[in-house]
């Protein structure tokens, strides 16, 4: 006689069934779940890679100094994040994290109110700003200089020259960089730090505290002789992304 072994009931082998595919519906969820953490992991560092194409320009800057400038903001403060980063809360709250921190202090002036454009007001505040960026200039640093409102829809380095000291932007552009009649917006500039530039933003600072030491009806009728850079050229200019010039 042939063993004979019993089989299970229906019943029991549908309950095991459905026991084994509940058990392994967690096991499941998780492969998933890793599988699409390794996928984000992933994505994450091809975007980053892809990012730090942009620092391409950073090999030539490794000897220059840089300068970060950061904004402070108390999230439960009630008033709006510019007066944050204008007010002496946001550089005391610098000097508590590191001492590379500036004050900028105007004498005289209260620029907390809207200053409309062309206005005396107005042109103080531009004129305080340029005497600023001369400080951070004879620190040692080179810096770009954008506007609250300024958008970068991409890498703005590739767009400068290697061999120019100072370059800004310019509104009614028609294609052409080296075109005298473009008009300079000094809302985004660029600008190395060295003794040309130095001397030139000195000048410039100097001819305008001569001009405004003047009598109201004499800055209308008296034409001043104002300074110019010495060696102001757009002459063999090379932007960042130009081949290097090969010498015969």
């Amino acid at each position: 006689m042939h063993p004979h072994r019993r089989r299970p009931p229906p019943t029991t082998l549908r309950t095991l069934t459905i026991d084994s595919a509940a058990a392994m519906v967690p096991e499941s969820v998780v492969l998933i779940r890793r599988f699409l953490l390794f996928v984000a992991v992933c994505l994450s560092g091809l975007l980053l890679y892809n990012d730090s194409n942009a620092l391409r320009f950073l090999p030539r800057f490794s000897s220059s100094p840089s300068v970060l400038f950061s904004a402070y903001n108390s999230a439960l403060a009630p008033e709006p994040f510019g007066d944050h980063c204008l007010g002496s809360k946001a550089f005391q709250r610098c000097l508590e994290l590191h001492t590379h921190c500036f004050a900028l202090i105007t004498q005289g002036v209260d620029f907390r109110r809207e200053a409309y454009f062309m206005t005396p007001h107005y042109l103080k505040m531009m004129w305080a700003r340029i005497d600023f960026l001369r400080s951070v200039l004879e620190m040692g640093y080179n810096f770009v200089f954008t506007d609250a409102d300024v958008m970068w829809f991409r890498d703005p380095f590739p767009q400068f020259y290697m061999d120019a000291d100072f370059q800004i932007a310019c509104d009614h552009f028609l294609g052409n960089s080296d075109d005298l009649e473009n008009r300079p917006n000094g809302g985004f500039n660029y600008v190395k730090s060295n003794n040309s530039k130095l001397l030139d933003l000195r000048i410039m600072l100097q001819n305008w505290k001569q001009f405004m030491s003047l009598r109201p009806n004499l800055k209308k009728y008296l034409i001043l002789p104002w300074g110019v850079p010495q060696n102001c050229s757009l002459d063999s200019l090379r932007r960042y992304d130009a081949p290097e010039s090969k010498s015969a």
